[in-house]
């Protein structure tokens, strides 16, 4: 919510994996594994929020079925203080609004099975002009925690202009301090890329602007989200904010779509009407479990964007058990056809695949198409069964211990025991694809979670003449994530199949991403916790290594009969990254990102460096353009990246352009040891920030290649 933003100074194996040990994520404090489902009063009621409505909601939430289908949280927004703290500084419910106080309260919410939430701000005041807790982050927090607050919902308006992460970290760590579960909702409108800092401050984040009671909101609001779906783990979600479903300024089409969506993006399900005049059709939509089921699946992936064309889009959402939700969204203003296939939304073959709608209830086979008439501004919802969660080819399983896997295009779950993989222990279990890893190549994957059954534990990436061949085969090197020991680099030294040298880097963090690099027997590797910025982990020369090598993500305990589980995904092996998908492009020099000027849209328009915002203009298509050639195309227009001439010489300016297949439009990807050059196929030279910059705004050029960072790029997936 804002008023005006001002500043003083802006699986098979599911039962198993789900009991598995408390992970360590984002936001290691245990709460929001699932994204919150609840109530906020303020679209439907602003500021006029008092006792009484918060108490008749919470029956409502009893006596309508809402709790028993998973709403718990019953949450106050904004003017529910007092307009001046008291004497000793504390914090004062309004007397008018809340005579009996917000402890009492908390005890009518908790009586009935549900939760008390509750609003502040990282500035001086709130957004509608009350005490703030900017600079009373400790007390505050106390309070929260003596009334029986369970969530909080921090805003952003009336800062002083400071970094936002260090505002929200002082709540961060308030609230932990008392020792009271709280979950923290980050509301920062999407500005500055919280996505990419979130993880590690707060359960959930806002991404976008407040949503209004409109189509033109809603679908605003899903192009800004949608595209954020490598950011989301358990405990660590993406929020487009509060549900409109009810309020009348839909039809309720329109609102079965807006329930879809956010469930199908893994987004917090807080309902934000006048639940006590709901209509049966409001409340039929809201309590859709077969719906819902798919917002709470314990995997905690948000739905990926795998087709967007003319309105017409198809999003899939992996799922524990190995089921997808496959999407089909209409939001031009007529009925249309879409269509995809099992393939495309990545569920694991099988000769029949079946199809539940989860609106209509009905069950259809398929041999592999998905298709459907969408109604104009709507969905058609199907729950998508195909060959389960196991492990597929080419990858392959292997535990010197007890382990269970579980394969979720694209999301990898390894589940082990094991003492360690140090000296004499060699106890994993690991997901792998046999003799893929040769000199030149690299390795990458990202880690949303981890079990934090030591703080030795260890999970990543592993490398190894054998995989299956613990206790002996040499070529062993790890990159591993630790729960207290940052990012670890290990290898066996002498050839003999046991890890016994380290070196270590950074802070760990989730999720991370990692990359390991091959250089002949010389093994790099690298650590990220956006895909933006890179630390070098370090680098060990390693005997014994083999012309071909099993490559795959592992995961040890260190913690002899204890069961650690790891969360992957991305997984890829190659210095290109998959073609056909969206990436990120961010520079190693300056931590910048490719940018296309001020989202225009026309030929000509300059390639720039820019600090990462999560834009359409930042994010680029990997398209194959045959014999080691490749395409990057801008998804806000669907342009090429584009030499300027085209021109052989240094200094050529790079501008977006009409794709025509040109040389000059055209680029090869080469290793600069863990990030890429990118060259020009027509002139041979490297894309190039110059004079090595790293400020906000220099066009892109070409430049004869060198050894330079601000030649060398990091491609992050995102969609």
């Amino acid at each position: 919510m804002t008023y005006a933003r001002l500043s003083v100074a802006s699986l098979i194996v599911i039962t198993v994996l789900a009991a598995a040990a408390p992970q360590a994520r984002a936001l290691d404090n245990g709460l929001g594994l699932r994204p919150p489902m609840g109530w906020n009063d303020w679209n439907a009621f602003g500021c006029n929020v008092n006792e009484q409505l918060v108490e008749q909601t919470a029956d409502f939430f009893v006596s309508s079925g809402l709790r028993d289908a998973g709403y718990v949280y019953v949450n106050i927004d904004d003017c529910w203080l007092a307009m001046t703290r008291d004497s000793s500084d504390n914090l004062v419910p309004d007397p008018g609004k809340f005579p009996n106080g917000i402890a009492a309260l908390a005890d009518y919410v908790h009586a009935r099975g549900l939760k008390l939430g509750i609003y502040e701000d990282a500035g001086t005041n709130t957004c509608a002009g009350f005490p703030g807790s900017l600079g009373h982050e400790q007390a505050d927090a106390q309070a929260f925690a003596a009334w029986g607050i369970d969530y909080l919902k921090y805003d952003n308006c009336y800062n002083d202009g400071s970094d936002p992460r260090a505002r929200y970290q002082a709540m961060r760590d308030a609230l932990a301090a008392t020792g009271r579960p709280i979950v923290l909702s980050i509301c920062i409108w999407g500005e500055q890329a919280p996505w990419n800092w979130g993880p590690g401050l707060g359960n959930l984040w806002r991404t976008t602007p407040d949503i209004g009671d409109s189509w033109s909101s809603l679908t605003s609001i899903f192009h800004r989200n949608v595209g954020l779906a490598v950011h989301a783990a358990p405990g660590a979600f993406n929020d487009p904010d509060m549900l409109e479903v009810g309020n009348g300024g839909m039809t309720d089409n329109e609102y079965h779509s807006h329930m879809s969506l956010w469930a199908v993006m893994a987004a917090p399900l807080l309902a934000g009407t006048d639940l006590r005049a709901a209509s049966t059709a409001t409340l039929t939509i809201l309590k859709n479990t077969d719906v819902i089921a798919l917002d709470q699946d314990v995997l905690g992936a948000q739905g990926r964007l795998i087709a967007s064309a003319a309105g017409a889009n198809v999003l899939a959402k992996p799922l524990a058990n190995g089921d997808v939700a496959v999407l089909l969204f209409n939001e031009s203003d007529a009925t249309a056809t879409i269509s995809t296939t099992a393939t495309a939304a990545g569920v694991a073959p099988t000769s029949r695949y079946r199809l539940t709608d989860l609106w209509a209830k009905t069950t259809r086979y398929t041999t592999g198409s998905i298709s459907a008439s969408v109604p104009a501004h709507g969905v058609v919802l199907y729950r998508v069964t195909g060959g389960g969660n196991a492990v597929r080819s080419p990858l392959r399983s292997y535990a010197s211990t007890t382990a269970s896997f579980a394969e979720i295009d694209p999301f990898l779950r390894v589940n082990a025991t094991g003492a360690d993989v140090w000296v004499a222990n060699d106890e994993y279990g690991a997901i792998f694809r046999h003799g893929a890893f040769a000199d030149g190549q690299m390795a990458t994957v990202r880690l949303s979670a981890q079990g934090n059954t030591s703080d030795w534990a260890k999970a990543g990436l592993v490398v190894r003449n054998d995989l299956t061949g613990a206790h002996r085969s040499p070529g062993y090197v790890i990159l591993a994530v630790t729960p207290s020991h940052g990012y670890a680099l290990q290898w066996d030294s002498d050839g003999n199949g046991y890890i016994d040298s380290h070196l270590g880097a950074g802070a760990s963090a989730y999720p991370s991403f990692l990359r390991l690099v091959r250089s002949g027997s010389t093994f790099t590797g690298w650590a990220s916790p956006d895909g933006i910025t890179w630390t070098w982990v370090g680098q060990a020369t390693v005997p014994g290594v083999a012309a071909t090598q099993d490559v795959g993500v592992f995961a040890t305990a260190h913690s002899t009969g204890a069961s650690s589980q790891a969360d992957f995904s991305d997984f890829s092996v190659g210095i290109v990254p998959p073609t056909g998908h969206a990436y990120v492009i961010a520079n190693q020099n300056s931590a910048k990102v490719v940018d296309v000027y001020n989202n225009q849209t026309s030929d000509g328009t300059a390639v720039i460096q820019w600090s990462p915002n999560g834009g359409t203009n930042q994010i680029w298509q990997l398209g194959d353009a045959g014999g080691g050639q490749y395409t990057l195309v801008t998804a806000l227009s669907g342009k090429c990246m584009h030499v300027v001439g085209p021109s052989t010489a240094d200094g050529a300016l790079v501008v977006e352009y009409t794709c025509q297949g040109g040389a000059n439009q055209k680029w090869r990807i080469v290793s600069a040891g863990g990030p890429v050059q990118l060259v020009s196929v027509y002139s041979g030279k490297c894309l190039d920030v110059p004079n090595g910059s790293t400020d906000d705004g220099p066009q892109l050029v070409q430049n004869t290649c060198g050894s330079a960072a601000s030649q060398q790029w990091w491609l992050t997936l995102v969609q």
